[in-house]
């Protein structure tokens, strides 16, 4: 791959997650508020299965362009190999994962703890699972995202922003488009969505592994689906006058 040749694919990838991407994604959620303010079925499935279907498209064009450019999946880190120190920064993420699976699981038990996750939702409500088929279809949805979005953001952005700007802008720069990416969230979810792109980021720096965020990633929104689940599920209680 020549220098032009990965700068138009940079330019390419910019244009797209920076501002055609997150404009999409404000599009789906407008539509997702009037199917359920219009009481329309599946109107959360619909929504998972659409976003499965274009995650996967997305990521087999942009994968694709990247293999038909001469380089190899290798270059993304997608491999297993791992050596000295980076099988220590792999315990540490299995670690922090099961850290944040335990404590899921005690605030789901929670009826306070529950009640905060109810108020933070705030505009994400509508897009989260309520039943147990949306449940299950959203976990779907998390693996399709750990895999497709690690690839988009993690391997393909961060390695052709790696190229033109150095490691660690490029772990910036991919983390901040990241966090655009989810403009449809509001500011702080921009903010919020941001700051987990870096935390993967700095995930596949440290254990040489794009597959080791896929995992992390995947099993956060699943753990994190189900947490949603159970918030929004819960009764409302009336406080005491």
């Amino acid at each position: 791959m020549t220098m032009a040749n990965l700068d138009l694919f940079l330019v390419i990838m910019l244009a797209y997650f920076g501002f055609v991407g997150p404009l999409l994604a404000r599009r789906e959620m407008a539509t997702l508020r009037r199917n359920i303010a219009t009481a329309a079925p599946a109107a959360r499935l619909g929504l998972y299965n659409r976003t499965m279907i274009f995650e996967w498209a997305l990521t087999a064009v942009f994968l694709g362009g990247w293999l038909i450019l001469g380089r190899s999946p290798a270059d993304l880190g997608l491999r297993l190999g791992m050596a000295g120190w980076q099988w220590i920064a792999l315990a540490v993420c299995v670690v922090a994962t099961l850290q944040f699976v335990l404590s899921s699981h005690r605030a789901s038990r929670d009826p306070e703890e529950l009640g905060g996750v109810r108020a933070q939702l705030g505009s994400l409500a509508p897009m989260m699972p309520h039943s147990a088929a949306e449940l299950r279809r959203f976990t779907w949805l998390s693996i399709t995202a750990g895999i497709c979005e690690e690839i988009l953001y993690r391997g393909l952005l961060m390695t052709a922003l790696a190229a033109v700007t150095g490691l660690w802008p490029a772990v910036v720069l991919s983390s901040v488009v990241f966090g655009i990416g989810h403009a449809y969230q509001g500011p702080g979810g921009i903010l919020r969505t941001g700051l987990v792109g870096l935390v993967m980021a700095l995930v596949v720096v440290f254990t040489g592994s794009l597959l080791t965020a896929m995992v992390m990633h995947a099993v956060l929104d699943i753990v994190q689906g189900r947490l949603i689940r159970a918030a929004v599920n819960r009764p409302l209680v009336e406080s005491p006058a």
